[in-house]
């Protein structure tokens, strides 16, 4: 079969990704989704449009059919340590701890011998999913302080900063998990700061704008949550509320459920 035959498919499915992708830019996510319903259909083993539509349904709190599509993805593609972080974050926000551990231990393993800056990036997922299951917290400081010991730049020591305070706060040792968490904010301040000025310039290159900023102001505000939880433990209340009242600011609800 000529070669541009076997490509016309496959180009046409791009373009309908494509076509989705503007469509929920331009607010018609109703019809995006229906749209990239047809892409799986036709083409059930493009990873892609599986892994685009997965985000999509977990946008829409629809995190069972998010990991239904991750989990085609992850049998389509084993070895893709990416789609098995991805798939550990959503086993994460439907409670199945273990499964996201798991699933965090394999990718870290693929690393082993990779460059410092992506096995930092597994060594800090593994500590904070650990964290967050309030679990192995002896192997989760040990994971995170690694970490921290492969990266030396400010900006991406921010969320290393993040993990190990939160790890910290889970050993109740409060006034080293204070220390990191004041560390880490003035950088994620300084990240908000730039985001203020970049999102104009980005919503008129016609980017996503909106799930971008939810992206954003969803790190930062766990970072708030996190030293809120430490406040509250040294009985700083108002401190504390403090914090929280600017998780609030931005529109989500410090709790379980924020990381």
């Amino acid at each position: 079969m000529p070669l541009v035959v076997w490509e016309l498919p496959r180009e046409k499915e791009r373009w309908k990704v494509a076509r989705a992708v503007q469509m929920r830019v331009d607010g018609k996510s109703d019809d995006a989704l229906t749209l990239l319903d047809e892409v799986v259909e036709d083409d059930p083993q493009n990873v892609a449009a599986l892994l685009l539509r997965a985000e999509w349904l977990l946008q829409e709190s629809q995190a069972d059919r998010a990991l239904a599509d991750l989990d085609r993805a992850v049998e389509i593609s084993p070895d893709d340590r990416d789609l098995l972080r991805i798939r550990a974050t959503v086993l994460l926000t439907v409670g199945r701890y273990d499964d996201a551990i798991r699933d965090t231990d394999t990718a870290l393993a693929s690393v082993a011998t990779e460059d410092h800056i992506r096995r930092s990036m597994y060594l800090n997922l593994s500590a904070y999913y650990r964290a967050i299951a309030n679990q192995e917290l002896t192997r989760a400081k040990e994971d995170i302080d690694e970490a921290l010991k492969l990266v030396q730049d400010e900006d991406s020591r921010m969320a290393l900063l993040d993990t190990r305070g939160f790890v910290l706060y889970r050993m109740e040792r409060y006034d080293e998990a204070l220390a990191d968490l004041n560390a880490a904010i003035p950088v994620a301040d300084k990240e908000l700061e730039q985001w203020d000025q970049m999102k104009a310039t980005i919503s008129r290159r016609g980017h996503d704008i909106e799930a971008m900023a939810k992206k954003v102001y969803r790190n930062v505000a766990v970072i708030y949550y996190h030293r809120g939880l430490i406040y509250e433990a040294l009985g700083q209340k108002e401190q504390a509320e403090a914090d929280f009242a600017k998780v609030r600011g931005w529109g989500l609800e410090p709790g379980e459920d924020l990381f």
